[in-house]
């Protein structure tokens, strides 16, 4: 049974070859996305949290992380 890792990654800290990457295993499971799509919706998030057997990329899921403030009346 293959060893994956996780880790979280800011997605400003992604290189292109990453995104690259993820772009590539996404559009094997997904139709109708192009790379300028990908990337702008990309550009949305906060963070990747990357699943990798080794050095190569197996998945991989985003998170956009919002900051609210709320006030409460009691």
């Amino acid at each position: 049974m293959p060893h994956l890792s996780a880790r979280v990654v800011p997605r400003v800290a992604l290189s292109d070859a990453n995104a690259h990457a993820m772009y590539a295993l996404f559009e094997r499971y997904y139709d109708g996305v192009s790379p300028a799509q990908f990337r702008a919706d990309l550009a949305g998030k906060s963070h990747v949290i990357e699943l990798r057997e080794g050095d190569e990329l197996r998945g991989f899921s985003t998170i956009a992380l919002r900051s609210e403030e709320h006030t409460s009346e009691l």
